[in-house]
């Protein structure tokens, strides 16, 4: 694993001054400090610039540039203003990129759309036809900018907002693990139960077989998996050698993860039966396949392709059946083995 070189978490071009600044940092200081380390520790900058297309973004009439591939983030300090909060989205990108987006759950949508005039009120807003990642990003503003408002203790989606800014959200009942989930470091409950749901739409014969040869699946979000350069790009991988599936908590569809790795266990059950003659069909239809999903990675090569056909049969399997005939036949016809 490669070392991570240290830099400055706050940045600004030399054209800037901090009386310019100045209004940024009455933000930048409301940021709980807890957020504040994890920022350092990973490694993210916010740069502060009047000349925004040094981001490779060419609109100057932007104010906010989030930059995930670089873990940094740039705020125009000629556009952007307190009435924007950039500091604040600024944190919040860093968040969802980081450690998964914190409204795109069923969790937070229910909670949402039970409390939609409660937090209309709480805001001051009209949050009809609003979605829940901005009703997140609002409420996560507003708990920054004013946190002692008694409104917010009559809120369960205020109170998963604030579990998000105290870290509370990482705690993890153990009681809900069955035994073959292992949980690394910050992983929070509705990524846990986006992989019990997905486990229970695996064949009953796959997983029992799983099982038995003491197989196990690590979800986790540690910070050495994600500065590695591996694991910032992968959402998941298996490995023989531990017996283990891990996949990276932080990412979205960790339905379709789970999926796709246990297609490669399948793969590598049921090799010597039937390569082959799926080699054959994958040179047939990968191309029909990368049409629908416009998925280079799906194509790279026919194990692949494999564990991606298995994860579409079983999230969407009709489409399968319909547009990848041949390829559907042999997942189905092995997956029947397991059911």
């Amino acid at each position: 694993m490669k070392k991570i070189k240290k830099r400055e978490t706050v940045i600004y071009t030399k054209d800037i001054s901090e009386s310019q600044l100045s209004q940024f940092k009455q933000q930048y200081n409301k940021i709980p400090i807890n957020w504040l380390r994890r920022f350092e520790k990973d490694n993210w900058q916010l740069a502060f610039t009047t000349d925004i297309t040094i981001s490779g973004n060419a609109e100057q009439s932007t104010f906010l540039v989030s930059n995930p591939n670089e873990q940094r983030v740039w705020i125009n300090v000629k556009i952007g203003d307190n009435s924007n909060f950039p500091v604040y989205r600024a944190f919040l990108f860093y968040i969802q990129t980081e450690y998964g987006n914190p409204a795109n759950n069923q969790v937070f949508e229910k909670l949402c759309k039970g409390e939609k005039e409660l937090l209309s009120r709480i805001t001051g807003l009209d949050l009809t036809g609003v979605l829940p990642e901005e009703i997140f990003s609002l409420l996560f503003i507003q708990m920054l900018e004013f946190p002692q408002l008694p409104q917010y203790d009559v809120s369960k989606t205020c109170s998963y907002v604030k579990k998000w800014l105290n870290e509370d959200i990482f705690k993890i009942r153990t009681s809900i693990l069955p035994e073959y989930l292992k949980i690394g470091t910050d992983v929070t409950e509705t990524q846990i139960f986006e992989i019990l749901r997905g486990w229970n739409n695996i064949p009953n014969g796959l997983k029992e077989r799983f099982l038995q040869q003491g197989w196990k699946i690590c979800l986790t979000n540690s910070r050495e998996w994600r500065n590695d350069e591996h694991g910032r790009y992968v959402a998941g991988f298996i490995t023989n050698k531990s017996e283990e599936i891990l996949i990276k908590a932080s990412l979205k569809d960790l339905d379709m993860t789970l999926y796709h790795e246990f297609g490669h266990y399948m793969y590598i059950l049921s090799y010597n039966g039937f390569i082959r003659n799926f080699y054959n069909v994958y040179l047939k239809e990968k191309n029909i396949y990368f049409s629908i999903y416009n998925d280079d990675y799906g194509i790279s090569n026919a194990e692949e392709y494999f564990a991606q056909i298995f994860a579409h049969y079983i999230k969407h399997p009709e489409q399968i059946k319909s547009k990848l005939p041949k390829s559907f036949d042999i997942i189905d016809s092995i997956s029947r083995k397991y059911k």
